[in-house]
């Protein structure tokens, strides 16, 4: 099952995270999660055409 973040508190999301509420990651921290995960960037998935999405609608 999908876990519900909007739920988390922010108490458990920095325990997860292991992160400070007030100073954040140090930089050395911020380093080494950035080396093991990349950039924090969103994925990028096929784009739909409109007139896909049109057909779509109607497609039975």
């Amino acid at each position: 099952m999908k876990e519900e973040y909007y739920k988390v508190t922010v108490e458990d999301t920095i325990k997860q995270f292991d992160t400070d509420r007030k100073s954040g990651l140090s930089t050395q921290t911020a380093d080494n999660r950035f080396e093991e995960n990349g950039p924090n960037e969103i994925q990028q998935g096929e784009k739909t055409s409109p007139w896909k999405l049109l057909w779509n609608l109607y497609k039975v």
